[in-house]
């Protein structure tokens, strides 16, 4: 029996017309806080190293919309596939894109609240029970109408709301999605339908499905109003030593001295890093990756950053912006900042319009005036829904 790889992809279905919401566009084209809702659910994937490819099934006869309105705000490619007249006609195209012992998670296109956390608990889940889906207590009284009279109260004590992403292998559930035909809403149904054990996780409340115009006139009110915001402030500095090039952003400029320390020396994406673990409450570099280690000697900072920003996303927050300031009497930052940009927002995974790189100098003053080092400050604000 071959066995189960170690990868996870995850299926997001957006095929559906999305009337009931009303409006021009399908529900999962219209914006949420600025922002469509399908591009801002594919990329709560888009950061996951946990997440080997993102597999979009949408309506053929959307196309020209996602090319649009979609495309241009993804994180992260993404493979695309048309779908059926019924969701399990979707999910069963997704499948066919991925290999048969690979875990794959099934997610609403119009669930774009879901945080990393349920995300990595249900593909832990999965691959310790062989399928996981998580769900919500049903903590209201439930009844049974008929004929627009009630007719009998229903005992909710066992009763749970069904949440996405819901894990399984797809060795075990691509027959039943293949030959069924009755027309299931609900993965787990389908899979339970046909014997398959599906491990419970608790949902999360923020993970709600947009259905109707009220449920998308009250997420945008929530977004707006119910957002925590937090500020981070970096300030690092390093003395020049002989060499011949020096490393700010991750960018090699060539220059008559190097910058002196521990790790590769690159004062500016240090201070950008203590910015964020800043925002985020998480100490600074030296909590993290002492200097007196030899770990880390000559370290590419790249690896301080990448870790800052693993912790941002574990915690559910989101980069707003970062403002860095190189303060230098030389080299010429100029010719060389759009490049840090776009190289910081690479390596945080947002848009080069919300990294700012700009120079200054001492007017010969201090250390930096007499061409001693080079000092930088860095401000992050970073975002999370509440």
């Amino acid at each position: 029996m071959t066995k189960n790889t170690d990868k996870s992809q995850v299926i997001i279905v957006a095929a559906g017309s999305g009337l009931r919401v009303g409006g021009l566009l399908p529900k999962q084209y219209q914006e949420l806080n600025g922002k469509p809702i399908l591009a801002q659910t594919i990329n709560c994937f888009s950061a996951l190293a946990e997440i080997d490819k993102i597999i979009v099934v949408i309506s053929k006869n959307h196309q020209k919309l996602f090319d649009s309105i979609i495309l241009p705000l993804l994180e992260r490619n993404v493979e695309l596939t048309y779908g059926g007249e019924y969701r399990q006609d979707s999910v069963y195209e997704g499948l066919k894109l991925i290999s048969a012992n690979d875990l794959a998670l099934i997610h609403d296109g119009a669930r774009p609240f879901i945080n990393r956390k349920l995300i990595k608990t249900i593909i832990g889940q999965t691959k310790k029970y062989g399928a996981a889906a998580p769900g919500l207590k049903v903590t209201d009284s439930t009844w049974s109408v008929k004929d627009s009279q009630i007719v009998s109260t229903i005992d909710r004590s066992n009763l749970y709301k069904a949440q996405t992403p819901q894990g399984f292998y797809k060795k075990d559930i691509f027959s039943f999605y293949k030959h069924t035909v009755q027309k299931n809403t609900d993965d787990v149904a389908l899979a339970i339908k046909n014997g398959l054990k599906v491990k419970f996780v608790v949902g999360d409340e923020k993970n709600i499905k947009i259905t109707t115009m009220k449920d998308l006139m009250n997420s945008n009110k929530k977004h707006i109003n119910q957002s925590e915001f937090r500020t981070g402030i970096g300030y690092d500095v390093h003395a020049f030593e002989p060499g011949t090039e020096l490393v700010l952003c991750g960018i090699k400029i060539p220059f008559e001295y190097s910058l002196l320390g521990h790790s590769d020396a690159d004062v500016s994406m240090h201070a950008i890093t203590d910015a964020l673990y800043g925002a985020i409450g998480e100490g600074d570099i030296g909590t993290w990756f002492p200097p007196d280690s030899k770990e880390w000697k000559n370290m590419n900072s790249e690896v301080f950053l990448t870790h800052a920003k693993n912790l941002m996303f574990e915690k559910s927050f989101l980069i707003s912006n970062i403002d860095c300031t190189i303060i230098c009497e030389e080299p010429k930052i100029k010719p060389y900042a759009h490049k840090m940009k776009k190289n910081i927002a690479q390596i945080l995974n947002i848009d080069v319009q919300q990294v700012s790189i700009k120079a200054t100098t001492s007017e010969s003053l201090g250390f930096v005036g007499r061409k001693e080092g080079i000092a930088t400050q860095a401000v992050v604000t970073v975002k999370r829904d509440v």
